[in-house]
């Protein structure tokens, strides 16, 4: 391989290294990381529980998880991912 040759090489791998980044810069934008009080609620809903009420107290997670995704999805319609932080 010839100087130049091996300098173009380069060149490109310099190049695709950009592109790959940008694509990573690209996809982070997409992704909404929010806060949210789920956990809160359901300690307050059920500040104690015993052995009988944990599917109630699943019910009442996946029910607030799914009220809290879809309030972040409608506040912020131009982001293809949503992440919710529980703490």
């Amino acid at each position: 391989m010839t100087n130049k040759q091996r300098c173009i090489v380069e060149y490109l791998d310099a190049v695709q290294a950009q592109v790959a980044e940008l694509k990573r810069l690209q996809a982070d934008e997409a992704i909404l990381t929010t806060d949210t009080d789920v956990l809160t609620h359901l300690a307050h809903r059920f500040p104690s529980l015993e052995e009988g009420e944990i599917d109630a107290v699943v019910a009442e997670l996946r029910r607030l998880l799914q009220e809290a995704f879809a309030d972040a999805k409608e506040a912020n319609p131009d982001k293809r991912t949503i992440r919710l932080t529980l703490r």
